[in-house]
């Protein structure tokens, strides 16, 4: 891995650190530099398109939770859904890329079509019963249309350090460079100096994903990379993607995720009767177990591309990972029925962690093929 020492990485989980980082997610600014934010707050469109809200911002971000955070990942139901939509092939779970010499950087693209200011909601009593209110019901409930249409952009640029580059300068450079990306008209003389500048002293990668409009002559997702080709290519490629689905904001009408209202903004809700849970701060605890979850899946997938653990010992390996996966899907399904005990039970899965999974390949052996190999 690059820019890190696996060795450390690869330590168990220690209950009081993930606390601190939970603490952090919550805080969220604090570790969330926002470079800038744009609200079109009316997109017009012409013909029957409706109205809506165009965002476009761009952070900077220094931990893997503040990053899943302005993301929008939801820590519970990635780890529910792991092996199908979740797994740690996907890069924007690649939690090392948090190293000293890697910089992190998110432009996020938002369309918000206008909803129907005078939707009415009704509790309905038929289906309520007070003794089972909190496992039928949750603490929300999905508002009539059910999604929010329009589109949104997401793309990641990673930063790396070059041998013996500073990274006080790298950041400066990075930071400006990222800058570009959010203006309009072409490349300045001074930007392609410090692009260049950049360039020679660390690797940009560029990953975009989109849901919206999928013309043809837009992709679904694609990547830029400074290896290829040069800073300011990549930079100037991936720009060109963006404003292109800016452009198209009146076009995107993909239904990207659900509407969700709580119970308490309905008129005729019982509330006499029962009170939701509150999740907030076990949806906070859900990315300390989840941080943890990648990391297991990130050490099983070294250990399996090593030459020097036999094939008997590998498919063990991959037992133990899906042991793991399993007791965290578990403690999602308690914490959903009831969240009052979340800490306590995440320290006793994180127990399982270290006594289950790491423990067992903490030797010479196993530290040899993790250190041997280069970064997947």
């Amino acid at each position: 891995m690059t820019g890190i020492d696996v060795l450390s990485y690869f330590t168990p989980p220690d209950p009081k650190i993930i606390h601190e980082a939970i603490d952090r997610y919550k805080a969220g600014s604090n570790t969330t530099h926002l470079r800038y934010v744009k609200r079109q707050d009316r997109q017009d469109c012409p013909g029957e398109k409706s109205s809506g809200k165009l965002t476009r911002s761009t952070s900077q971000h220094t931990t893997y939770e503040s990053y899943m955070k302005f993301l929008g990942i939801s820590a519970s139901a990635s780890i529910s859904g792991w092996g199908q939509s979740a797994s740690v092939g996907g890069s924007y779970l690649d939690q090392a890329q948090f190293s000293s010499r890697t910089l992190t950087f998110v432009t996020k693209l938002q369309v918000e079509k206008q909803q129907d200011p005078w939707d009415v909601f009704e509790f309905n009593n038929a289906s309520y019963k007070k003794e089972n209110f909190h496992e039928t019901h949750g603490d929300r409930f999905i508002r009539a249309l059910g999604f929010q249409s329009g589109g949104k952009l997401v793309a990641i640029i990673t930063v790396a350090s070059k041998d013996k580059a500073h990274r006080q300068e790298v950041e400066t450079n990075a930071q400006a460079a990222i800058n570009y990306m959010g203006v309009s008209g072409s490349l300045s003389v001074s930007g392609k100096s410090t692009m260049e500048v950049l360039g020679r002293s660390a690797m940009v990668k560029i990953e975009i994903s989109h849901e919206g409009d999928l013309a043809e002559n837009v992709k679904k997702a694609v990547k830029f990379d400074s290896e290829a080709s040069s800073v300011e290519n990549a930079m100037q490629d991936a720009k060109s993607y963006i404003d292109q689905f800016q452009e198209r904001a009146c076009r995107h009408d993909y239904k990207y995720t659900t509407l969700l209202e709580k119970y308490t903004t309905i008129n005729n809700f019982p509330r006499d009767e029962s009170q939701p849970f509150d999740y907030d701060d076990a949806i906070a605890e859900s990315y300390g177990v989840f941080k943890e979850l990648v990391r297991v899946a990130e050490l099983a997938g070294y250990l399996g591309d090593s030459e020097v653990i036999s094939e008997d010992k590998k498919r063990e390996i991959g037992r133990s990972e899906r042991d793991m996966i399993q007791a965290s899907k578990e403690w999602v399904r308690n914490t959903s029925r009831d969240p009052t005990n979340f800490r306590n039970t995440a320290d006793e899965l994180l127990a399982v962690f270290r006594n289950d999974f790491y423990k067992k390949y903490d030797d010479e052996k196993h530290k040899e093929a993790v250190s041997s190999l280069p970064r997947r």
